[in-house]
């Protein structure tokens, strides 16, 4: 199974609007502030999990189901962020800086891809 991330796909933010009952969305806003990284924990690698940079990116190793996920150079320095015990908005400005020109989408797809790793076990706050 591989978890690849790209940072070449750009996102529509509708899923991180502002709720405000009875009015129209604002329009885009930050994840930082009203998403999945509204709150500032530090994130780490659950403790089942391993991880190694390679010439290719990165690998992420489940020790429990012995599976192997590939990580491409945008992923690897995600996952790079949160085995430094970085928060989510700090994992966001990190790949804000580092990625720039592309600030809402890179910003989304950190979320996304922070949120897949939280869905498979192999991130935690």
């Amino acid at each position: 199974m591989h978890l690849l991330y790209t940072s070449a796909t750009a996102f529509a933010l509708d899923s991180f609007h502002k709720p405000d009952p009875g009015q129209p969305p604002p329009g885009p806003v930050s994840c930082l502030e009203y998403g999945p990284f509204a709150q500032s924990d530090p994130m780490r690698l659950s403790k089942h999990v391993k991880f190694r940079e390679e010439k290719f990116g990165g690998v992420l190793f489940e020790t429990r189901t012995e599976k192997v996920f590939t990580l491409n150079p945008v992923a690897t320095a995600v996952v790079r962020e949160i085995a430094a015990g970085k928060s989510g908005p700090e994992i966001v400005r990190s790949m804000k800086e580092r990625f720039r020109g592309a600030d809402q989408a890179i910003e989304k797809e950190a979320a996304d891809f922070i949120a897949e790793l939280r869905a498979k076990g192999l991130a935690e706050d």
